[in-house]
């Protein structure tokens, strides 16, 4: 299996299921509903790199494909 998250969303990169979104981008409602239109016409995880005001990324839509 994986050892971490870093592990699986790697491994899902390479099998072409995640889309990296690089803008910055807010968590008022803005990650939300790119989660959902992202869930909805690529059906593909959804990672955030710069998320205004914070250190970190975000993912959703991690468990959103039965692939």
């Amino acid at each position: 299996m994986f050892e971490d998250l870093r592990g699986f969303i790697g491994h899902l990169r390479e099998r072409g299921e995640v889309k990296v979104v690089s803008d910055e981008i807010s968590v008022d409602y803005e990650i939300a509903a790119a989660i959902r239109l992202i869930a909805e016409r690529e059906g593909t995880v959804a990672v955030f790199d710069k998320v205004k005001g914070y250190d970190a990324g975000v993912v959703g839509n991690l468990l959103g494909s039965r692939k």
